[in-house]
């Protein structure tokens, strides 16, 4: 399945190589995307967004205040990727200024509480994700505004349950999913691919102590001993990492764990392979026969809420 070229360039941090892209969306539609502005070449063989108007601006010249996506930029809350359009609400009342690069969204009620200096405040802006856009990129703006104390898990449970209107159930399951421990953007994509599975018992950041040393496993079923990684080769790609991971790894499985290893490529552009090696591993576990030797109990590692208390791996 092709993907568009723009989400691919979104997804690559703004830029991104011409084999990059078209490996998933094809050199076609590559070319139309350049062709309608919607891409620029800023040298041979690489791309990248059309750049935006400051969306302070564009809010103004509409008549709103910046909003949704637009907003979490601004403030600072992580994201899957920067968006390609300038979001700004604006009251019913108003009747907006068409802006090119705009994209509107309108609203009964806008008050006091919910705008700090011509945008959205953070619960509000979260909110406003998480009843627009698709789960996973909601969901990683909800864990990183808890992440970086831009807002609280109850405040944020609140403000969802209290506000009625279309999206209210979305807006409801993010909150509810909603996890400061997640990392960074890319092992939230990951945990979200995990809830829409619909597979229960995985949790971020669980601590997992082995002979000598302490280790954190991006998300693990303690129960089923299975550990998922999400594996950014910005981070791993280097011989020296290379040889921490294997270590890493090969303790995990000598303890008793499986370890699912996720490339950045899988997780953000082919979320239906992640889920098929994820259910296929639960089936297993669920339906495996004890095995001769093996503790009965296994142990059960502790989800981490403060610092190591041992020495760990830096993970």
């Amino acid at each position: 399945m092709e993907r568009d070229p723009v989400k691919v360039v979104r997804l690559r941090g703004g830029t991104a190589r011409a084999g990059e892209i078209t490996a998933f969306s094809g050199t076609r539609r590559l070319l139309a995307a350049v062709s309608s502005g919607r891409l620029v070449r800023t040298r041979r063989g690489v791309y990248a967004l059309a750049s935006l108007p400051d969306a302070l601006q564009v809010a103004s010249f509409v008549g709103g205040v910046v909003s949704h996506a637009s907003a979490a930029d601004l403030i600072g809350i992580p994201q899957v990727a920067a968006p390609d359009r300038v979001h700004v609400t604006v009251a019913r009342s108003i009747h907006p200024a068409p802006h090119p690069q705009a994209t509107i969204h309108w609203t009964r009620r806008l008050g006091a509480d919910d705008v700090r200096e011509g945008i959205t405040t953070p619960v509000r802006t979260v909110l406003d994700c998480a009843g627009t856009l698709p789960f996973h990129e909601a969901l990683v703006i909800a864990d990183g505004a808890l992440a970086y104390s831009f807002i609280r898990a109850g405040e944020l449970m609140s403000a969802a349950l209290a506000r009625c209107g279309p999206g209210r159930r979305a807006r409801r399951r993010v909150a509810v999913a909603a996890d400061r421990r997640a990392d960074n953007p890319f092992e939230s994509v990951l945990r979200a691919i995990v809830i829409e599975s619909g597979v229960g018992g995985f949790v971020p950041q669980v601590e997992i102590r082995l002979p000598g040393r302490l280790l954190y496993a991006d998300l693990a079923d303690v129960g089923r001993r299975i550990v998922l990684e999400a594996d950014s080769y910005a981070h791993h790609g280097t011989r020296a990492a290379f040889v921490r991971d294997c270590d890493r790894y090969n303790g995990l499985v000598t303890a008793g764990w499986t370890v699912l290893r996720f490339p950045w490529e899988h997780v953000m552009l082919q979320p239906e392979r992640v889920r098929r090696s994820l259910l296929a591993m639960c089936e297993l576990a669920d339906h495996a026969e004890p095995q001769p030797g093996r503790p009965n109990e296994p142990h059960r590692p502790e989800v981490r809420t403060n610092g190591p208390s041992m020495p760990s791996d830096g993970r």
